[in-house]
């Protein structure tokens, strides 16, 4: 869970930081589909955005930040998720403190059972970075306005039509078509059956084939995000061709780089 936190404080201490006030920090599985200049224009030094996390309203965020907060203790930690927009001053302060309270986390988590499951409803064994963000914003004083959909997840509900030109990003995760479209089963997927209520499940970037197999073409009636996961998928592969293999890459998702 390192990745983030520790590359911005380096890129933040080199020669080549950032120039640009504004900083947008998303994951590689955000795929942008409208314009963020809207809440990058909203950000000054001290105050940010971002998107509400999934644990939005839970009392063990700020229970679990006071057990480990080293300073300002008395703010209270914004749930917040990416995309997280701020301001490079503050950047440069709270990229090391996000590696300081990842580190911290998950070190407790590995060491301390009863602590893991104390928190296993804000998943901490894996969003231990997502908390160290939260943590690190309320450590430095940065206040993060939370918006309610500048992203929206692909296993939220499905998105209504209203809704897709103020969405500005989507997590790609799963692909569903819809339950009355036959030729879906030669893609069916057995993983993933919490989610059979929003159709056939075609694709999931935790299958071995994510890379080879792009469900194709769309039926009318699949959900926003299913639709943009696959068509961008197709997509890029039409323009840039299939990705090549690699003996370094992993074969699984939950595989480790090293």
């Amino acid at each position: 869970p390192l990745n983030k936190a520790d590359g911005l404080t380096k890129w933040m201490a080199s020669i080549d930081a950032p120039k640009e006030d504004v900083i947008v920090i998303i994951d590689p599985d955000n795929w942008l589909t409208n314009s963020l200049d809207a809440e990058v224009a909203k950000v000054k030094k001290g105050k940010g955005v971002a998107q509400r996390a999934w644990y939005a309203g839970s009392s063990a965020l700020n229970e679990l930040w006071k057990k480990v907060c080293k300073a300002n203790c008395d703010k209270k930690a914004d749930a917040t998720a990416v995309p997280y927009f701020i301001h490079k001053d503050d950047l440069a302060v709270v990229a090391p403190l996000w590696r300081m309270y990842t580190l911290m986390l998950k070190e407790r988590t590995e060491t301390d059972e009863a602590f893991k499951r104390r928190y296993a409803s804000l998943q901490i064994d894996w969003g231990a970075e997502m908390l160290g963000w939260n943590y690190a914003c309320a450590h430095a004083g940065v206040e993060m306005e939370v918006l309610p959909s500048v992203q929206v997840r692909d296993v939220d509900a499905p998105l209504p039509q209203s809704r897709e030109a103020s969405v500005k990003m989507i997590h790609m995760g799963r692909a569903w078509f819809p339950k009355d479209y036959k030729p879906a089963e030669r893609w069916r997927h057995t993983e993933g059956k919490a989610w059979q209520y929003r159709g056939v499940q075609v694709w999931c970037k935790c299958n071995i084939t994510a890379d080879e197999i792009y469900p194709w073409p769309i039926p009318p009636g699949t959900d926003y995000q299913s639709r943009i996961t696959l068509e961008y998928l197709y997509k890029s592969q039409e323009k840039y061709g299939k990705i090549p293999t690699s003996p370094l890459r992993p074969r699984n998702y939950h595989e480790p780089l090293a």
